[in-house]
């Protein structure tokens, strides 16, 4: 990989952090929203972006998306951790199952899983992630995909049920960290070759179960 290449890296590993950062802050405050709020924005967020698919793709178009994803990702995630994943076996099992699929899905079998497919679409990977500009590249790049931000919302929100005075500091420091330990891991094997990238749930999925196993929240 020449400098150039690495530059271009280097900037998107770094809106990767920020994002994370960016998403885990958002999800502590979209949490103590009324219900009600949190269902009207996802839909309200939803319709909107559902009618946006529909327009061709240029950079206002793309930065609609990428706002609106934001918004779809912290309500769903509000509505995943309110209704469905409420007990600590819940989530963890779908943390779990979240990690295994999202591995799987980078392997050779895992080529024909919809995650796979999703990212192989460039048209729709970029309507599906945040996309940012990064010097070096033309246009904006996909950076992280929505799922992800869905994934990080869920398991910050969760993690902050925690009437503990760790709880603040449980539901950032795993999300945090694993994003961080993705981050290295991505700069040790990014000249490997075949190396086409590396699962963004992985690591933080990981600490947070390591979290919970250990009785931090307690």
């Amino acid at each position: 990989m020449d400098d150039a290449a690495k530059n271009r890296m280097h900037w998107e590993l770094t809106y990767i952090f920020f994002l994370t950062a960016l998403i885990t802050t958002l999800a502590g405050i979209v949490r103590e929203l009324p219900h009600a709020i949190a269902i009207a924005g996802f839909t309200a967020a939803f319709a909107a972006n559902i009618w946006i698919w529909k327009k061709s793709i240029s950079r206002t178009v793309i930065y609609l998306h990428n706002g609106l994803n934001i918004v779809c990702a912290l309500f769903l995630a509000y509505m995943l951790s309110a209704y469905i994943f409420v007990s600590e076996s819940a989530i963890i099992g779908a943390a779990l199952g979240v990690v295994v699929m999202d591995v799987f899905s980078f392997t050779k079998r895992g080529r024909f899983t919809l995650n796979a497919k999703l990212m192989g679409q460039n048209n729709t990977a970029v309507r599906l992630s945040i996309c940012l500009p990064v010097p070096g590249k033309r246009g904006l790049i996909p950076v992280i995909g929505v799922g992800d931000l869905v994934f990080y919302s869920m398991l910050t929100m969760v993690a902050l049920k925690s009437d503990s005075e760790s709880g603040l500091l449980f539901a950032v420091l795993p999300i945090l960290a694993g994003q961080l330990l993705n981050i290295a891991v991505i700069l040790a094997v990014k000249d490997k070759k075949g190396f086409k990238g590396f699962p963004a749930t992985l690591m933080p999925g990981l600490l947070f179960i390591g979290f919970y196993f250990t009785g931090i929240p307690a």
